[in-house]
């Protein structure tokens, strides 16, 4: 099966930790299919400039991938972006296909990506299928994208949904129910397991005494790190020995890592808080094998990938119910659930769970999950489920 897949989210020589997840399924792809990827890098003059790639430290593309420019309006106009994307891919697809045409296009995210390459598709004659990950949700609530992702997803060969709070939203908007399948995302095996907690923290500097909460994801107002600064703050009256390490990176919120800082500042937790930036997946897992908790306040989740993660290394896990959480913790099993922006219930949630025991060999065996290859198995499964039972 060749297969061409299309992502705004990606790793690259610029940014090569984003988009890790798609590169994971597409790299367990490549093992059964032949797979070519398009990563469209958004560009606009002056403003967004496109550069020449550097391949620093090093970096060389996993599959082979081009990164055609799509033309990109910061902040304005964004039901423009689906029409950029088509008509960045439609080019880029020709280039890639050559004499010998793809049997499917694979766009990961419903919005710009999924509708433009859908646009493309019925352009070029080709069956395409969209990846729903959690963005389509507040995409829906905008009247003009709205209606172009729901149009996409009616017009498009299938759905691969990460999760069933997903599949549950693509029905209430009245997709096909037999075009719409659940694949969940994996975990790395390999890298992802429980190590030894004291070697952890010696390699980390931090004090074999005192315990650790981790929370792992972008730094946008939407995973709610703020509300974690908060909750410590309460905490930390009673429990000074606390501390918290915020992984991740700034994303599409330049400003909120700054406010970040700022609570730090106000609350007086300098000394408990470090905020680590991006790190490569080999040094997450050193931080969450040092970890007693990992915790994410989140507003809005498909798959949550950093809790599969953490639960993989035998770390309990407090968070809300978004997208499938309450699925991946089948709380009190693995972790306690607490109500969304609330900081008051995220810091009991967090007390309540570091003084229980917990069975952390049955986390990581839940969290290990299945591997990515099972998940390239399903998908090609259900790509030629599709396309055998005639759909466009």
């Amino acid at each position: 099966m060749r297969i061409i897949s299309v992502s705004t989210d990606y790793p690259s020589p610029r940014n090569p930790r984003r988009g890790l997840f798609v590169q994971r399924r597409l790299e367990a792809l490549s093992r059964i299919a032949d797979v070519r990827v398009i990563h469209l890098e958004p560009w606009f003059p002056v403003l967004r400039p496109r550069t020449e790639t550097i391949r620093a430290n090093g970096y060389s593309d996993a599959l082979p991938t081009i990164r055609p420019g799509m033309f990109y309006l910061p902040g304005v106009l964004k039901g423009l972006d689906s029409y950029w994307v088509k008509r960045a891919v439609v080019p880029a697809i020709r280039a890639l296909e050559g004499p010998n045409p793809a049997d499917v296009l694979d766009a990961h995210f419903g919005y710009p990506d999924g509708v433009g390459c859908v646009k493309a598709a019925l352009r070029l004659g080709r069956p395409v299928f969209i990846t729903m990950r959690g963005l389509e949700r507040p995409i829906l609530r905008y009247r003009w994208r709205g209606s172009q992702l729901r149009w996409a997803l009616k017009q498009c060969t299938g759905i691969i949904c990460v999760s069933h709070s997903l599949r549950e939203l693509a029905f209430a908007h009245d997709i096909d129910t037999n075009k719409v399948h659940v694949i969940p995302n994996a975990v790395d095996r390999q890298l992802y397991q429980p190590g030894d907690r004291d070697e952890a923290r010696q390699t980390l500097g931090i004090d074999p005494s005192a315990r650790l909460i981790v929370c792992v994801g972008m730094l946008v107002h939407g995973k709610g790190q703020h509300l974690l600064l908060q909750a410590l703050a309460r905490l930390r009256a009673h429990h000074p020995d606390l501390r918290l390490a915020l992984i991740g990176g700034p994303a599409h919120e330049p400003a909120y890592p700054a406010h970040l800082r700022e609570i730090v500042a106000e609350l007086g937790l300098a000394d408990a808080v470090l905020l680590t930036g991006s790190l490569p997946p080999q040094q997450v897992v050193t931080w969450l094998r040092a970890a007693d908790l990992f915790a994410l306040p989140t507003f809005d989740e498909g798959c949550c990938n950093a809790i599969l993660e953490a639960m993989a290394c035998g770390l309990p896990v407090v968070t809300t119910p978004a997208g499938d959480n309450a699925l991946l913790l089948e709380a009190p099993n693995r972790g306690l659930l607490v109500p969304m922006d609330d900081a008051e219930a995220l810091s009991a949630g967090i007390e309540a769970a570091l003084a229980r025991p917990w069975d952390r060999d049955k986390i990581a065996m839940y969290g290990a999950g299945h591997s990515w290859d099972e998940v390239a198995r399903q998908t090609v499964q259900f790509f030629r489920q599709r396309l055998s039972a005639g759909n466009p």
